[in-house]
């Protein structure tokens, strides 16, 4: 008997991720993944991961960055309001966007961990246990 389960298109690109994420840490090496137009890059180095996020509609003010001995979450907001009036015309935009992230990482010291955001891109660097 042949069972057919359906996923969404977004459930479905989260166990991927998930999944390659899990190969980064068997393999020890460098991958790339890109989702839209933001750029994430894990490297498994001997002594340190490295994460790096291309997030250039981002301020620093506008991100956090959390390590932990485990895993990191990183999340980005950015709200913005448009509006033009005069006599005969109104003009209203108002945009919203996020970018939120999470995973596992292999047993790091999260507290020494160093983070650096110049020109858009995110640079967080831990070392490991």
């Amino acid at each position: 008997m042949l069972v057919l389960i359906e996923l969404c298109t977004c459930c479905y690109a989260i166990l991927v991720i998930q999944f390659l994420f899990f190969c980064i840490k068997l393999l020890n090496k460098i991958y790339v993944f890109i989702f839209s137009d933001i750029v994430v890059m894990m490297e498994n180095k001997q002594d340190m991961v490295v994460l790096e996020f291309d997030l250039p509609e981002f301020s620093e003010d506008e991100i956090s960055v959390k390590v932990y001995d485990d895993k990191v979450d990183i999340s980005a907001k950015k709200k913005e309001e448009n509006r033009l009036e005069e006599e005969d015309f109104k003009w209203f935009e108002k945009s919203s966007r996020t970018f939120d992230y999470s995973s596992s990482l292999p047993p790091v010291k999260g507290k020494e961990a160093e983070v650096d955001f110049a020109k858009g891109r995110l640079k967080v660097s831990v070392p490991k246990k």
